[in-house]
């Protein structure tokens, strides 16, 4: 079945380029794309806003454009790639974000990409929160559209690790979203994270009415991060939302704290006996096997399988429960962990590599969710060397907020 691809930008010439570009990382027949015209957008703009009105408590008072039950483009958009300036579609006030929301919450759409939501081309956030309040899936900007990293190609140049393939992710919501089904399910239990004490910060946008713990219909109508003001859902709304807006927390705070959950890279930094190596053999490719999203536990020591987390389309890599891990004093290095070897790579989070000292700088992010590891490391712009590594050597990058890379 072929996959739809639906690019809305306001400049004619850039969605003729990104089409050029797109065709070959997602290539016909199996992909298809579509460029959205201004009047094409409004007419898709009435039918979500009609199906929005439709479904509020005060529907009768409304007088409706089009019929709501009309088909839209965006029930048959396999990924939505949305510029946010929308300025020359001249509908005064419009923003990318705004049709976004539509989408996400009135249409089929599935996979929706945010571009250019912070007015940066080409940008590494420091926060490494990508815009959780966003309703697309992942925020990236113009000039990162085609990174290979999104359309599940190897790593070159700038590749955040928080970003998702695109492709996985296309399988992983409809995965998701059947299970999430009319949303009766709980959300915490059905993510493996029930019985697990969340910090504040993390579990507040998913309070629903004062209920810590929610089934995923209450988190969609009456949390942080579901339907806004007097929206109510409509046909389907509950598992669409319900599966996109509780992958994109689990993402942009649980996994982004690696406190709850740890994965692979982050885990064998801390501590790399775990990789079962011995010290003296532990190079840079030893590290690099554990940034396989589907095969870093198996270079991971025999003892830690207990602790992983059961595979789930939840996650795109394999995760392992932090606490259970730090108590367990069968697994090596845990209950002396003077016997760690100290580091001699890290994990760099912009470019999902593991790089020397000389290739590595640091970065803080206490601030933006609570962490016993608030310090992070990303590549060094320009440093000699780097391209060779990572494939660029960055100086086109602007990492934001700046005053996050003074240690």
């Amino acid at each position: 079945m072929t996959k739809k691809i639906v690019v809305c930008d306001d400049l004619e010439e850039r969605r003729g380029d990104w089409r050029r570009k797109l065709e070959g990382l997602a290539p016909p027949p199996e992909w298809e794309i579509e460029l959205l015209t201004e009047d094409e957008l409004a007419h898709e703009l009435r039918v979500l806003q009609a199906r929005q009105l439709t479904a509020r408590p005060d529907a009768g008072s409304h007088d409706l454009e089009v019929d709501p039950e009309e088909t839209s483009k965006f029930d048959q958009t396999s990924i939505l790639i949305m510029d946010y300036d929308l300025a020359l579609f001249e509908k005064p006030g419009l923003t990318g974000e705004q049709v976004t929301y539509l989408s996400r919450c009135y249409s089929g759409c599935k996979v929706i990409v945010g571009v250019n939501t912070t007015g940066q081309t080409n940008y590494f956030d420091l926060t490494l929160v990508d815009h959780i309040n966003s309703f697309a899936d992942v925020n990236v900007g113009s000039d990162q559209l085609t990174s290979p990293i999104l359309w599940d190609e190897e790593p070159s140049g700038l590749s955040p690790w928080s970003w998702p393939s695109l492709p996985s992710l296309l399988i992983r919501h409809d995965q998701c979203v059947d299970i999430v089904g009319d949303g009766q399910e709980n959300l915490l239990e059905t993510v493996g994270l029930d019985g697990i004490g969340l910090p504040r910060q993390i579990g507040q946008p998913i309070e629903s009415d004062g209920e810590e713990s929610p089934d995923f219909a209450a988190f969609v109508q009456k949390s942080l991060l579901g339907l806004r003001g007097e929206d109510a859902p409509w046909k389907g709304t509950t598992a669409r939302v319900g599966a996109a807006r509780s992958m994109k927390w689990l993402q942009c705070m649980v996994l982004t704290a690696q406190d709850i959950l740890v994965d692979a890279p982050h885990l064998s930094q801390r501590n790399p006996l775990l990789l079962g190596v011995e010290p003296d053999l532990l190079n840079r490719d030893v590290f690099e096997r554990t940034t396989d999203r589907q095969g870093a536990a198996a270079h991971m020591v025999e003892g830690l399988k207990i602790h992983q987390i059961p595979p789930s389309p939840w996650f795109d890599r394999p995760l392992w429960r932090s606490a259970d891990v730090n108590s367990d004093n069968s697994l090596p290095g845990v209950a002396s962990p003077w016997d760690r070897p100290d580091p001699t790579f890290f994990f760099c989070e912009d470019v999902s590599r593991f790089l020397p000292p000389s290739l590595a700088r640091r970065f803080l992010m206490d601030d933006t969710v609570p962490t016993s590891q608030p310090i992070r490391y990303v590549a060094k712009q320009g440093a000699p060397g780097l391209a060779e590594i990572v494939g660029s050597d960055l100086t086109d990058v602007q990492y934001l907020p700046k005053v996050r890379l003074t240690l």
